[in-house]
């Protein structure tokens, strides 16, 4: 397909990708250079939904902002957040479950502070100042 070039369902854009118009109008396609499906704009009747099958990256030089009722994550293999300034999670109520959880303060303190109600430590021992090696 030449550069630029135009058809009704198709249109060559730049590096050699390709934009296709889906069958009956509800999808939109960017095929990378080697003809693979680099993402897919579907309409729904729920909303567009965007799907990249080989992952996508966002880079932002300024603030990055979602407002949303919810925000759901499915990490299927492992998640990771990071920061290099501090990391605030804020909520009416925060649960955090797992098999294990560990929680370290490098450096500085750890406080546990209910100001309004009770701290519960419960397990089948509670260990005080008893490091594993």
């Amino acid at each position: 397909m030449a550069t630029n070039s135009i058809t009704e369902d198709r249109l060559a854009l730049a590096h050699g990708y390709v934009a296709e118009r889906g069958a009956s109008h509800k999808s939109l396609r960017l095929r990378a250079p080697d003809g693979t499906v680099a993402m897919t704009l579907r309409l729904t009747p729920d909303g567009p939904q965007l799907i990249v099958p080989g992952g996508l990256e966002v880079v932002a030089e300024g603030d990055l902002r979602f407002d949303c009722e919810r925000f759901d994550v499915n990490a299927r293999a492992g998640m990771t957040l990071q920061t290099g300034g501090d990391l605030d999670h804020i909520g009416h109520r925060v649960h955090v479950e797992g098999n294990e959880v560990a929680i370290a303060a490098r450096r500085g303190d750890l406080q546990l502070d209910a100001t309004e109600g009770d701290v519960d430590v419960n397990g089948s021992k509670v260990l005080l100042n008893s490091p594993k090696e």
